[in-house]
């Protein structure tokens, strides 16, 4: 070997070598579990009378701007076609409360395949979109992220009350 040769092998394994010691950062992935929802104890015994919409809608973080300024009076007005097609993309999936559909926790299943179509669009984030006539303050919206280093539950509760909405399952912490 000449010794060009020799000092292009040595500059190579050092390079490797400091490569091997600096980590690649990956992306979150898609957390994919049962999300359960249900009506908190100022909204639930109101639905006799009245219905509760919930929108589960999964986002990108490059989408997420957006939902989060979405005119939900719009979203959520009568044929709405921003909210169709959202259904329609598998952007977002419904449930319905009250009005006939009961007041109990409905069940967004890990098999339901809403995943497949999230998990393929690299979802991060999960709002939850409600509206309802019987709440204080409605519409209102919820952001979670929905990334496996950020959830570690199976099974995912929310509560959508007359004036909030919020988490009953623990979201861990951002780390660095």
């Amino acid at each position: 070997m000449t010794l060009n040769m020799t000092k292009l092998v040595l500059v190579m394994a050092m390079v490797a070598t400091a490569f091997s010691f600096v980590g690649c950062k990956s992306k979150p992935k898609t957390w994919q579990g049962n999300i359960e929802v249900a009506p908190g104890p100022n909204l639930a015994g109101k639905l006799s009378g009245a219905t509760l919409d919930v929108d589960l809608v999964g986002v990108t973080d490059v989408e997420a701007a957006a939902w989060a300024g979405r005119d939900l009076n719009t979203y959520f007005a009568m044929n709405s076609g921003e909210r169709a097609d959202a259904h329609a993309k598998g952007t977002a999936t419904p449930m319905l409360f009250g009005g006939g559909n009961g007041s109990g926790a409905k069940m967004l299943a890990s098999n339901d395949p809403i995943w497949k179509t999230w998990k393929e669009k690299k979802v991060t984030q999960l709002f939850v979109l409600a509206n309802s006539a019987a709440g204080t303050k409605m519409p209102n919206r919820f952001n979670m992220p929905l990334t496996t280093n950020r959830i570690k539950v199976s099974t995912f509760k929310i509560q959508v009350d007359s004036a909030d909405i919020g988490n009953l399952s623990p979201i861990e912490p951002l780390k660095e």
